[in-house]
């Protein structure tokens, strides 16, 4: 897993607008792009997965800011949780072959590692309701419901965000876990001490 860079982002951007119109999200455009996004476009990054052949083949797309001036602002809020900044996990898009590889694993790990290393207050996302339980029931993110749910990029979705601190809370009683999970991380870039040594206590642990 890596973060895009020069023609890796193209890519990525083609792979999340074929991924997007197939399911009907957005509308097709000129430009092989999600439309939707184009407003952020400069304020997006991309974690990518690559095959070997150097082809991308998994992608999702973050975006750093205040609330209120991401994608996931355009809906109203009526819990002040978590705290700026937040990280919001805009997309995930995944070649239809590489499907059960791990990929999408990967992916989530890659979104949680970004806010970290961005020192976000939490992770925020536009879903619908079978992705909040998916977050929640496979990954024990703790997401909940920021506030109503409207129509948007074809479905019912609805705002949803989880803060940092009570997420680590949960993965200390999970260390086997929380070593893979936070296995891309250097513990040169936290300058949180409870998570370094919260994630050093669970690489021990996975070793034993």
């Amino acid at each position: 897993m890596k973060q895009a860079e020069g023609a890796e982002v193209a890519a990525a951007e083609e792979l999340e607008y074929r991924v997007f119109t197939d399911a009907g999200f957005c509308e097709r455009s000129p430009k092989r792009r999600v439309p939707d996004f184009e407003k952020w476009r400069d304020y997006s990054s991309f974690q990518v997965a690559v095959d070997p052949n150097g082809e991308v083949c998994g992608t999702v797309r973050t975006m750093i800011g205040d609330y209120e001036h991401l994608p996931v602002g355009s809906f109203e809020r009526e819990l002040e949780y978590p705290a700026d900044p937040v990280l919001e996990y805009a997309s995930l898009a995944l070649d239809p072959d590489h499907r059960g590889t791990g990929v999408s694993e990967a992916l989530y790990r890659a979104v949680w590692s970004q806010a970290v290393r961005h020192n976000a207050g939490g992770l925020v996302a536009i879903a619908e309701t079978w992705l909040l339980d998916l977050l929640n029931d496979v990954y024990n993110f703790g997401f909940v419901q920021l506030g109503p749910s409207r129509w948007y990029m074809g479905g019912e979705c609805l705002p949803i965000g989880t803060a940092l601190a009570p997420l680590l809370e949960r993965f200390k009683r999970q260390p086997t876990f929380f070593a893979w999970f936070s296995s891309e991380l250097d513990l040169r870039d936290l300058t949180e001490s409870d998570l370094r040594r919260t994630v050093t206590d669970a690489r021990v642990t996975s070793e034993d």
